[in-house]
């Protein structure tokens, strides 16, 4: 199984004979046509269903579209916040402070180690590979080391 369903999910299931709609009920998928299905019998994709009174869901699109678009994502950004709508991924911790010691270490949401270092401009961050960058593009998850006061 590829995903954890959750009880009530409604699903487009691919078959060789074609797609039909299902709904999760715990440990199978329900067809239309009373047909009972295992998930590793079938391929599954979430189907995005949205009531349009449900204010909460309609707002948790519009945040995803917003947050698809300002990633640059335009031609993509409704078809990427429909498939985050119906596969929602847990949310990232938020940013710590940049930490203000010289040698300061940080983890990014990758698992890669980013060390800060001083320069003729200024404050950066520098990963293994020699790639370098100012906090504000840094994914930091987690300070590791706040370095030392200089």
């Amino acid at each position: 199984m590829s995903r954890n369903w959750q009880p009530g999910e409604v699903v487009i299931l691919s078959r060789s004979e074609g797609s039909v709609r299902a709904i999760w009920q715990g440990d199978q998928f329900a067809t239309q046509n009373g047909s009972y299905l295992h998930d590793w019998q079938v391929t599954a994709r979430p189907l995005v269903v949205i009531d349009p009174e449900d204010m909460q869901a309609v707002e948790r699109l519009q945040d995803l579209y917003i947050a698809a678009e300002s990633r640059g994502l335009s031609g993509l950004s409704m078809l990427d916040a429909l498939r985050e709508f119906a596969d929602p991924k847990p949310p990232k911790p938020p940013k710590p402070d940049e930490p203000t010691g010289l040698g300061a270490v940080v983890e990014d949401d990758d698992g890669e180690t980013w060390v800060q270092f001083v320069s003729k401009t200024g404050l950066w961050w520098r990963n293994r590979a020699g790639r370098n960058v100012r906090w504000p593009e840094l994914d930091a998850v987690r300070v590791l080391s706040e370095g030392v006061a200089p």
